[in-house]
């Protein structure tokens, strides 16, 4: 390492990642004789349209005795007058004498950029020694469109973000989201990342992360995400060359961005880059145009309006005059306190009856599931889109899934006709709420980093290759791209077992199932195109992303994909 190179990552080490300072810090109103003192830190300056916020809760207790408390964050997105919400209950604690730190991710609601945003993400917190039970995190509130989420480590942002926010104000046609990142809150969870769209780095600041901290951005890069690097370095941890200034990776891009350490950024490389690509992940997430062909299998949307209009009639009749002058005529009033209730409950019975024999218990709905194998860190990436129709639903509550990002996705109005708002809870052990309505049409979206060995093993030194899969499933479509461009195909390919490809035109089958994929996972597959030495395959029923029991999957699809291991 050249003496250059290291002073700029000790810089980097002292000036961001020495004693930690969140972008944002707030701090809860306690009774001063409670001898506690409890700060929040946030990882970024304002809130992302989807994904999370990374929070850092930090707990001094300075009296002798233990203390707990519940704490509650509420953060809400859309319109106005029907606000969708989404709130994280955890509970925490602290010794006498010690201090407790909680590194915690704030679920946000997805909404797109055309949303005003008003107000801010509160907490409420309730325990021993608390006088101001609720906080507001951030006001946010503006009108207009804005910018994708962009983010700037510390190095970066002290000499170039204020310059390029000004920039933004004197243009007023969009507002400028993002700002600068806490780097020590992102921690080893990749999810920190899920609502950043772009993230300025410093190569310093970048050899600087711990470990944990650096794979978890190399699996955000791998899942879509666009990083720069801004220095000198090269790309190699990203499986570039010593000479190259871009380099995909996976699904995502990094590009290098000559830096000299202290000046500032130019505004206008940052827009270009800015622009290259104008979707975000609360815009693909509530997206309500998109054509979702593979979401429409689970019906169209159609509440019986003309049976209701008729028993809500006939209701009306037997409660009033039937019950008025029959059951309980002019010399036997006092029946009216026991005819009424008795009408209601049958009633009730009986339109719960028609409800149940019409939808029935649980739901039924179909999912497809991305399967990116990624044979150099022995992970795979694991996408995946579900849409349900829900009957009776007894519980809505299902195990947190671990290490997973969890989002609603915003259905075609012919699919889920009118949706009020939701509120989607999330627990330390559990989900529930609005994930899962009764008699009501959602979609999720599930992405997690799963360890796996899976793999596809290319022999090419013959006529035609051979393919051999580790995968756990029979893949009924396994397509190979050559280093030539060639296609090549096996129409069913055990694990384990060796099969003789076929040469072909194209990926005819695997596209076709792609095209009905939804907004996360169409354009997912339409970024990597037609790789070569990539293999594209189809699968029946395979592992997936678990939610509520009670749904029954009826259309069970999995598409597994990845660069191969090419033997001679």
């Amino acid at each position: 390492m050249g003496l250059r190179k290291l002073c700029l990552v000790l810089l980097a080490a002292f000036s961001g990642m020495g004693p930690t300072r969140a972008a944002v810090e707030q701090s809860v109103d306690m009774l001063p004789e409670s001898g506690v003192a409890i700060t929040l830190g946030l990882g970024f300056e304002t809130f992302p349209r989807a994904g999370y916020m990374p929070c850092r809760v930090t707990i001094e207790n300075r009296s002798p005795q233990s203390h707990s408390w519940d704490l509650t964050f509420s953060a809400s997105s859309g319109s106005y007058s029907q606000p969708n919400r989404a709130v994280l209950t955890r509970a925490l604690s602290a010794k006498g004498g010690e201090t407790a730190t909680y590194d915690l991710l704030i679920p946000i609601y997805p909404s797109d950029r055309t949303n005003s945003s008003y107000g801010g993400p509160t907490v409420m917190i309730s325990g021993d020694g608390v006088r101001g039970p609720m906080l507001t995190l951030r006001d946010r509130s503006h009108s207009g469109r804005e910018t994708p989420f962009l983010i700037m480590s510390p190095a970066l942002a002290t000499r170039s973000w204020s310059p390029l926010r000004v920039r933004f104000e004197k243009k007023g046609s969009e507002a400028l989201m993002g700002g600068e990142v806490d780097l020590s809150l992102l921690g080893d969870d990749w999810r920190a990342l899920a609502g950043v769209e772009l993230f300025f780095l410093s190569d310093g600041e970048y050899q600087s992360l711990p470990p944990g901290t650096r794979h978890a951005l190399q699996s955000w890069v791998a899942q879509g995400g666009r990083l720069v690097l801004c220095g000198n370095d090269s790309l190699i941890d990203f499986g570039g060359k010593a000479d190259d200034d871009h380099v995909s990776y996976h699904l995502g891009l990094v590009r290098r961005l000559a830096w000299d350490g202290s000046s500032e950024l130019d505004a206008n490389r940052i827009l270009e880059i800015l622009n290259e690509s104008d979707h975000t992940l609360g815009d693909q997430l509530d997206e309500s145009n998109f054509h979702w062909k593979f979401a429409e299998a689970i019906g169209v949307s159609a509440h019986n309006t003309a049976f209701l209009a008729i028993f809500i009639t006939l209701f009306a009749v037997v409660v009033g005059p039937l019950n008025l002058f029959w059951f309980a005529g002019a010399s036997r009033r006092h029946r009216l306190f026991w005819t009424t209730p008795l009408i209601s409950v049958v009633a009730s019975i009986l339109l719960g009856g028609v409800i149940l024999l019409q939808d029935g218990f649980g739901g039924q709905g179909v999912r497809m599931t991305l399967h990116y194998l990624l044979p150099e860190t022995k992970e795979a990436l694991v996408m995946q889109e579900q849409a349900s129709r829900a009957g009776l639903l007894l519980s809505r509550r299902f195990p947190a899934p671990d290490d997973v990002f969890l989002s609603p996705m915003t259905l075609p109005p012919i699919v889920s006709g009118w949706q009020g708002k939701r509120t989607i809870e999330e627990g330390e052990r559990t989900f529930g709420g609005g994930w899962f309505l009764s008699r009501s049409s959602q979609a999720q979206f599930a992405e997690a980093i799963m360890p796996s060995r899976e793999s596809v093993e290319i022999t090419a030194g013959g006529p035609a290759p051979v393919a051999k899969s580790s995968i756990a499933v029979p893949l009924r479509d396994l397509y190979y791209i050559d280093a030539e461009g060639g296609f090549w195909h096996a129409g069913n390919v055990p694990p384990g077992q060796r099969v003789t490809l076929e040469r072909v035109k194209s990926l005819d089958r695997f596209a076709a199932v792609a095209a009905a994929a939804g907004p996360m996972l169409r354009p997912a597959l339409q970024s990597l195109g037609a790789r070569r030495n990539y293999f594209y395959a189809l699968a029946g029923k395979s592992s997936a992303i678990e939610t509520l029991p009670s749904i029954r999957w009826k259309d069970d699809q999995s598409l597994y994909l990845g660069p191969v291991a090419v033997l001679p």
